[in-house]
């Protein structure tokens, strides 16, 4: 039984992993895959049967831009950030049992292309996903930090105990890497659509969040050991 209760308005952190620690990420295709479902399967209608790769360029297009938003979406989506082996997400739910109706198309749509592309069968997840429900302001600011620096781990595996020494490799790190909400939030286009940045302004005065991130990337050692626990 899953501890967590999801309400409607409420925010959370979810995390998900490949099954015996396995990348669930190969390539660029797969993340890009990945981003394309992030969208297309946070909405309450049927999807078109047919293939992805026939739908995935309107797809791209569509998260790729800030156009009008047809969707009727189970969630709204503030941060996302992919790593070979893993995801993590803070969501909020709009619709009743959104968050688990979307995690579950997220991860059978996901999966089952996954094991098309690399002839397997099988789960490709460890399980049902991990969820904490977010429950106070302080600890929403901190999972934007959280969860955007994750990929600091693949310049520096030792990055979440011990911070790091080069502070402009790692900001401009941050900044190159696609496959984060990060680009999106300090305004450089990435995927735009997938997020709503609108939540990001009840918590960060203009301009404040770029120097939020910088600061904490140079100035902090290690995570607090409720984070390290989290997951």
């Amino acid at each position: 039984m899953r501890d967590v209760i999801f309400l409607n308005n409420h925010w959370y952190h979810i995390c998900n992993r490949g099954v015996e620690k396995r990348k669930i990420f190969i390539d660029e295709g797969d993340y890009e895959r990945f981003v394309c479902h992030l969208y297309e399967f946070n909405d309450t209608k049927l999807n078109p049967d047919i293939s992805f790769e026939r739908r995935k360029q309107k797809i791209l297009e569509l998260v790729g831009n800030l156009v009008s938003d047809t969707r009727d979406k189970f969630v709204e989506i503030a941060v996302w950030s992919l790593v070979p082996n893993h995801f993590h997400l803070l969501i909020r739910q709009i619709k009743d049992n959104g968050v688990s109706l979307f995690l579950h198309k997220l991860g059978i749509g996901y999966t089952k292309g996954f094991n098309k592309k690399y002839e397997r069968v099988g789960s490709l997840f460890q399980g049902s996903f991990k969820a904490r429900l977010v429950d106070n302001d302080e600890y929403f600011r901190y999972l934007f930090y959280y969860i955007l620096s994750h990929p600091l781990e693949l310049l520096d595996p030792q990055y979440k105990e011990k911070g790091t020494s080069d502070y402009n490799g790692a900001i401009q790190f941050l900044k190159s890497y696609k496959w984060s909400a990060y680009s999106d939030l300090i305004c450089n286009v990435n995927f735009p659509a997938v997020i709503n940045k609108d939540f990001i302004k009840e918590f960060f005065d203009e301009g404040e969040f770029k120097i939020f991130m910088e600061e904490l990337v140079v100035s902090e050692t290690k995570f607090p050991t409720f984070m390290l626990n989290n997951f």
